[in-house]
């Protein structure tokens, strides 16, 4: 976050564990400032949560008063609203047949047994997906290591953090979603365990559904 912004401002920012992304609504209007923390609490621990989110509710006062007093223009700048609830971006993650990782996405890989496809990555443009074109997620990259017929889908597939700034989005969770569904039917419609659904089945089930699967 640094360049154009003092110096002080951004030790002090990088003290309370913040990060900052600004996107401007309007011209000459409103500037929407997203403000990160990062804190070594462990999600599983509620005693940790419940604490903070006391710390990051205070944090977000002691950015606020930064602003005010750093930035010109931000004299009167004011928190317009925050979360209801301290929201936990990654925890624990699951280990499955196949571990997307940081590659994968940024060249651009994709597989036999591709699911989906996307091409998004949450910290370009430090990290983008090669020639602005998209990666593969396979099928195996759903299936839950050690354990029969259970599928996994959405944030925490992967265990490597610069990979999950890019599987974590939305859109990739909804296409992980869609496939794990539709497999998750098939096997019950064919009477298979999910290791032993045909991918081309999975996959033609897929495309006829209107799921875009070209590299």
């Amino acid at each position: 976050i640094r360049g154009k912004l003092p110096d002080e401002f951004v030790d002090e920012i990088v003290k309370l564990g913040s990060g900052l992304i600004t996107t401007t609504v309007h011209d000459n209007y409103l500037m929407f400032i997203k403000v990160n923390y990062k804190m070594p609490v462990s999600p599983t621990n509620r005693d940790e949560v419940a604490k903070a989110e006391l710390i990051l509710r205070q944090n977000q006062y002691k950015t606020l008063e930064l602003f005010r007093k750093y930035l010109p223009g931000c004299e009167n700048a004011f928190i317009a609203r925050t979360s209801p609830t301290l929201n936990i971006r990654r925890g624990r993650t699951i280990t499955c047949d196949y571990d997307v990782k940081p590659d994968d996405v940024t060249e651009g890989r994709h597989f036999d047994d591709d699911i989906m496809v996307y091409g998004f990555h949450d910290s370009a443009p430090r990290f983008q997906v090669k020639n602005g074109g998209t990666y593969g997620l396979p099928y195996r990259a759903l299936l839950v290591k050690g354990i029969n017929n259970l599928l996994a889908a959405g944030m925490l597939i992967t265990t490597d953090f610069q990979a999950h700034m890019s599987t974590r989005n939305t859109v990739c969770c909804m296409g992980q979603g869609q496939a794990a569904g539709t497999a998750a039917g098939l096997c019950a419609a064919r009477k298979c365990g999910t290791r032993e659904l045909p991918y081309k089945d999975l996959r033609d089930t897929l495309l006829k559904n209107n799921v875009y699967l070209e590299a």
